[in-house]
């Protein structure tokens, strides 16, 4: 199942326009536009469905065109919300509210859409500020570590680490020599160059 609550789902009822002069009732209408809780479980997001009319007809220069231009489109558009309200308020015999007329046109869909990330993102800063500050004392932590070691690393002691190595390996090298044996400075030379890389 994908979203059986439909929890993450935005449930959109078209053809609106076509809908509410098929009541015959104002009762139906006002169950059409608000569904009972029950019918929607409360988990819906949104909380109800979004009711929208889109006119029929491409866009275009051809000969079946309806339409000349995007924007003669989106205008003809906003005029369906304004009809669909209009139309539902004349079958329910009443003005639409605030919350019932957000709920018609593509308008109205379209804000909900664009303002449910903010939403999401607001609502999810309480879990994330956590993550984050702990994420902050772990990476300072790690840094504060790098300075400290880089720290250490002063230069006049490296030289006489590497002095006192280089002294070691000579003296090695010497011991190897009077050995006299071939194997001995193969591995001296490997040890050397390994030392160096």
């Amino acid at each position: 199942m994908i979203d059986p609550e439909l929890s993450r789902t935005v449930v959109v009822s078209t053809k609106l326009d076509i809908k509410i002069p098929q009541f015959a009732a104002s009762s139906d209408v006002e169950v059409f536009l608000s569904p009972p809780a029950c019918t929607l479980d409360g988990f819906m997001l949104g909380d109800s469905p979004f009711f929208t009319s889109v006119p029929s007809g491409r866009v275009g220069s051809g000969h079946e065109s309806v339409y000349r231009s995007n924007d003669e489109f989106k205008q003809t558009i906003s005029l369906r919300e304004i009809e669909d309200i209009i139309a539902s308020e004349e079958k329910l015999g009443r003005a639409l509210s605030k919350l019932e007329r957000s709920r018609i046109g593509v308008s109205s869909l379209r804000l909900f859409l664009e303002e449910l990330p903010q939403k999401r993102y607001m609502d999810s800063i309480p879990l994330i500020i956590p993550l984050l500050e702990k994420e902050y004392r772990s990476t300072t932590k790690k840094l504060n570590d790098i300075n400290h070691e880089l720290s250490t690393l002063d230069e006049v002691k490296r030289k006489e680490k590497g002095r006192a190595f280089h002294d070691l390996f000579l003296t090695k090298v010497k011991l190897y020599k009077m050995r006299g044996s071939m194997e001995d400075h193969l591995l001296a030379l490997m040890a050397f160059s390994c030392l160096r890389s």
